[in-house]
């Protein structure tokens, strides 16, 4: 049988893997089934990931619209405005759309609709003090209510105000009163604007310290230590509340987040990677992206995705996106489940998808790719929703008969369904290697960069090891 090394299915089932399949099992046994996955987040087109206001979007939807670039979504991160932090541009995190930065943000929103693209934000349990009510997005100051009503977390002995992040408040979402707020104010109000989802941030942010005597989960008080790792799952939770309070269905909206505990994956949509260095290295840049792949989806996480290109750009320590490196990691992205970019923590010096035609030429080409394998997607997203199975696999749980001594540490190579991938983490190459498993069933490897390139296995080797042409736009 011959199988594709790259985006064309196998003819051949090899089956997954029984004994790597039952270790997934067994977390899914922990962590409960995952959350239906709405289909526009993985049936072909890419969730654009872009800041800058009405103006921006609509220019950039028409560039992309110009070379046939299927869209799913424009995420919009900076819809209540903006504000200047210390180190990089920062967000007012009050909840309500910012008709200054977004001005017609409702036309714009029914435009994008009208096209079948959906639209998400961001929203996070933090709330920034913007002053006068008058001078906020929307008219109101979230943070002085849930300032006036009690519910934001209090620390330590003198009981005071917690303020952890860019100097604002968080909502204690431990407190009964205070979920049932978040969840029709913000969450099911942010719904009723037309989007459908949003980033749910900052799960992981819970001080260790928090005073919770006014504090229950399900009828049972809290201690803070504990609360600090079961709190991802009380947010998606009032995620989920508020999604359900704005009537939409599973089907039809996705949040993601960074952060998880045990029942995270039944709460909410996907999970993404967290704020990787935008780099090429194995401890927080895109080969880590890889290895945090297979990582979430044995770990009860099926749905999982990355900032394509990275977040943390730290020019003073040269840390910025080049335009290689954005293109690497859309030819990673175009495998995975969701395809999202983002324009970073420092967007004017990382390279972005809109920072020239090239480059909306070859992010386009990308989503094309991922297009193309929707069906593939499509069923290991039904068997996921099934039985917790990741989408994206290690090699090693894809196939039957791959030997353990040779894929069972592999973290830098993956398969989709039968498709082995091994994404180039490096800078300034265009070969590229790429280990195979060899069966019985499948012994032939074609390449399709090179068609005629195909690689038959002796009966007596348990894998083979080819060096992959694969310059920029061509993932081996």
């Amino acid at each position: 049988s011959v199988h594709g090394l790259l985006w064309a299915p196998s003819s051949a089932n090899n089956g997954s893997n029984p004994l790597a399949a039952g270790v997934s099992a067994l977390a899914t046994h922990v962590t409960g089934l995952p959350r239906k996955l709405a289909p526009w987040a993985y049936n072909g087109g890419a969730i654009v990931g872009m800041q800058g206001g009405t103006a921006a979007v609509l220019s950039n939807l028409t560039a992309l619209e110009a070379l046939g670039c299927p869209i799913s979504a424009f995420w919009l991160q900076d819809w209540t405005g903006v504000r200047q932090l210390s180190m990089r541009q920062g967000l007012w995190w009050n909840w309500r759309w910012s008709e200054q930065h977004y001005p017609g943000h409702q036309s714009m929103i029914a435009t994008l609709r009208s096209k079948a693209i959906e639209v998400l934000t961001y929203i996070n349990p933090m709330l920034a003090d913007c002053g006068a009510a008058a001078n906020c997005s929307g008219g109101v100051n979230l943070f002085q209510e849930a300032l006036d009503k009690g519910f934001l977390v209090r620390h330590g002995p003198s009981d005071a105000l917690w303020r952890g992040y860019n100097d604002a408040a968080m909502v204690d979402l431990t407190i009964p009163a205070a979920r049932k707020w978040f969840a029709r104010d913000v969450v099911a109000h942010a719904y009723s604007t037309g989007v459908s989802g949003f980033m749910a941030d900052f799960g992981e942010a819970y001080p260790l310290d928090a005073n919770t005597t006014r504090s229950s989960v399900d009828g049972r008080p809290v201690a803070a230590a504990a609360m600090h790792n079961a709190f991802p799952d009380v947010w998606f939770d009032v995620a989920r509340d508020g999604t359900k309070l704005a009537n939409v269905s599973a089907s039809d909206s996705f949040f993601f987040g960074r952060s998880a505990w045990l029942h995270s994956a039944a709460s909410y949509s996907s999970a993404w990677q967290g704020d990787q260095l935008c780099s090429w290295d194995a401890n927080d840049g895109l080969a880590s992206a890889v290895a945090s792949l297979l990582a979430g989806g044995v770990s009860g996480t099926p749905f999982t995705h990355s900032d394509i290109g990275g977040y943390n750009a730290v020019t003073d320590l040269g840390y910025r996106r080049t335009e290689e490196l954005f293109y690497r990691w859309c030819e990673l992205a175009a495998f995975t489940t969701t395809m999202r970019t983002h324009d970073g923590s420092n967007p004017h010096a990382n390279w972005q998808l809109y920072s020239s035609n090239a480059s909306r030429a070859e992010f386009t080409r990308n989503v094309r790719v991922y297009k193309a394998l929707y069906p593939v997607r499509a069923a290991l997203v039904a068997v996921a929703e099934a039985t917790g199975l990741p989408v994206v696999r290690p090699v090693l749980m894809a196939f039957r008969d791959a030997d353990v001594d040779v894929f069972g540490n592999m973290t830098q190579q993956f398969a989709l369904g039968s498709i082995v991938v091994a994404p180039v983490v490096r800078p300034n190459v265009t070969r590229w290697s790429v280990t195979l498993p060899v069966a019985a069933t499948v012994r032939c490897w074609a390449n399709l960069w090179e068609p005629a390139d195909r690689r038959q296995a002796s009966a007596s080797t348990s894998h083979l090891v080819v060096s992959s042409y694969a310059p920029v736009g061509c993932a081996p």
